[in-house]
């Protein structure tokens, strides 16, 4: 009776959530970082391993291996892929440009097909950045089975769009995705395109089986477009997953207040986008922090508030407040009331690095 229960536990799980890094060769100051955001987003997830299915795809599982938050795991929890070189072909194919490994995503979606080939239970993959933390997956396991192909946060304000995005972008489907395509209500002469952030995106089945044929088709006209699509998007995955999503009307998550996933600006990245505040009573399950990145002591303080289950949720304070006060201008910050804020900030700070 008991090993009926426990095979019917681990066969519930329904979702897979892949985890994608890279490390560059010739880049060893890379790893250190590449390894504080794995350890980050790798220590709140092992909290819901029970209940979604962990994939981790690297070319450098050993060193994965060795990370604090691998050990929380069970190992029917985890799944490791090594990628070898010939599994980065976008990637190769990219080098020398400033986001060579920007494109793992795309590169190890046959990896990941084969794998839910084998696994009958599952029926949704979510593809998420490792500069992210989950607080909670029971609103987004209920979400997730509404999605009958991809989801993903629109993360551009309505009056900030690159010149010429929609046209690119209807331009690109027009050219790489086929009008046989076994989805019907494709049309996208009259429909607004949407942006999408390739650091949250939630994938049907179905869906996943013809993701791999779809990627490759796009990314090839748009690598011969690289300069007229950079001019009116950018270059990245982004590219690619936003022109599938509009192609196959994806259901778009409204990055603010959202409680499915939330994208945040911890700096003062980009004047046009707004300061977003998380509402500690409506706590989003998934939090993009690209930013977090770049600011080694707040990557710490969140990997070590992610270590005890209790002091999880003090990260939306800490989150709130770097967002806020990075939006500070330099001509503000001698004033007296900024000074007294940033001060007690610091202190607080070093007070949570010294006793965790």
């Amino acid at each position: 009776m008991n090993h009926y229960n426990k095979n019917t536990i681990k066969d519930s799980k329904t979702i897979a959530i892949a985890l994608f890094i890279v490390f560059p060769a010739d880049k060893k100051y890379k790893e250190t970082n590449l390894l504080s955001q794995i350890e980050l987003s790798g220590t709140y997830l092992s909290y819901f391993q029970n209940k979604i299915q962990t994939l981790i795809l690297s070319n450098n599982i050993n060193l994965i291996k060795k990370c604090s938050f691998y050990k929380r795991y069970k190992k029917n929890n985890i799944n490791l892929f090594n990628l070898e070189d010939d599994n980065l072909t976008l990637c190769r194919k990219e080098k020398n440009q400033t986001f060579q490994y920007a494109f793992p995503k795309i590169d190890c979606l046959p990896i990941i097909n084969d794998y839910f080939k084998k696994k009958e239970n599952f029926s949704h993959l979510i593809i998420s950045d490792i500069d992210s933390i989950f607080l909670d997956v029971n609103y987004l396991i209920e979400y997730v089975k509404n999605v009958k192909t991809i989801s993903a946060i629109d993360y551009y304000p309505d009056n900030y769009l690159k010149k010429d995005f929609q046209k690119m972008m209807k331009k690109l489907i027009s050219f790489s995705l086929p009008d046989s395509f076994y989805l019907k209500d494709k049309k996208t002469e009259n429909k607004k395109m949407f942006w999408i952030n390739s650091g949250f995106m939630i994938i049907n089945k179905e869906l996943l089986n013809h993701l791999p044929a779809l990627c490759k088709s796009c990314y090839e006209w748009a690598f011969e477009n690289k300069t007229y699509i950079k001019k009116s998007m950018g270059w990245g995955t982004e590219v690619i997953f936003s022109a599938i999503f509009n192609f196959l009307n994806g259901k778009r998550i409204e990055t603010r207040h959202s409680k499915v996933a939330r994208f945040i600006w911890t700096c003062n990245i980009a004047l046009y986008l707004p300061y977003e505040l998380i509402n500690p009573f409506n706590i989003p399950c998934h939090i993009h922090l690209p930013a977090i990145k770049w600011v080694d002591k707040q990557m710490q303080i969140l990997t070590l508030l992610g270590r005890y289950k209790k002091l999880r949720f003090i990260s939306i304070f800490f989150i709130n407040i770097w967002g806020l006060t990075e939006r500070i201008q330099n001509s503000s910050r001698s004033k007296i009331h900024f000074r007294v804020i940033l001060k007690l900030l610091s202190l607080t700070e070093k007070f949570i690095l010294r006793i965790l």
